[in-house]
């Protein structure tokens, strides 16, 4: 995504401005939710919060790992535009590099898919020890029916793990496609840098061909011209 183009104007680094959006739209749900949910989150149990913690943590370090990706990737196809009257080995560098990112960007991906397994963990055993706690010892249908009763709401707080891990699950996969797509397109030559280097090979031909033909132009001209005066002589 280029914002400006021209002269010193192009946005080089488009896949980490990506990302940049994607982090700031994210602080920006998760703030939210914490001004909205703010009772909710204040009578998790302490197993739950320690969950969530787990899931932000996993998230924080994944997305960084994402960045430093995004950055690369900027970097390398900056380097394979770059590279269009260059040596076609240092090309194939290049793009060993770009799959080299797109073999890493598959622990982010990794990251993604365990976000919701650490959230459920966090809702199971918050359930587990809530039901525990309120139904004691005693197995009297009454007292059975009345914590079912007043413990549907702390059941459901249980769930804000599970509810964290699917949240975070989507961003990181988001972030992990964008890299993905990012590479592949450069590789399946879709990117930039291979539209630019196709048309200056189509360009070539193109001028090849157009010198073929106005030198057939002339040839033709020369040839008219010279049987000219011959015809008129016989």
């Amino acid at each position: 995504m280029v914002l400006f183009e021209g002269e010193g104007l192009g946005m080089k680094k488009h896949l980490f401005l990506k990302w940049c959006l994607v982090t700031a739209i994210t602080l920006a749900v998760v703030s939210m939710a914490l001004i909205l949910a703010k009772s909710q989150a204040v009578d998790l149990n302490p197993i739950a919060k320690a969950m969530v913690g787990v899931i932000a943590l996993v998230y924080l370090i994944a997305t960084i790992y994402c960045a430093m990706l995004c950055w690369q990737t900027d970097q390398a196809l900056e380097d394979l535009e770059d590279s269009d009257a260059r040596a076609e080995s240092y090309r194939e560098q290049i793009k060993a590099f770009l799959r080299q990112i797109g073999h890493k960007a598959d622990q982010v991906s990794f990251a993604a898919n365990e976000c919701p397994y650490i959230g459920l963990l966090g809702a199971i055993t918050g359930i587990f020890f809530f039901m525990t706690s309120s139904l004691g010892t005693g197995f009297d249908p009454s007292h059975i029916k009345e914590v079912m009763s007043d413990s549907m709401a702390g059941i459901g707080i249980a769930f804000i793990p599970t509810i964290t891990g699917v949240f975070f699950r989507i961003i990181l996969s988001w972030e992990h496609y964008m890299v993905i797509h990012e590479v592949e397109s450069a590789l399946k030559g879709f990117g930039k840098a291979s539209y630019r280097a196709a048309s200056a090979e189509v360009n070539a031909e193109t001028n090849q061909l157009k010198q073929n033909a106005n030198g057939a132009v002339l040839w033709r001209k020369f040839t008219a011209f010279t049987n000219g005066p011959a015809e008129k002589g016989m």
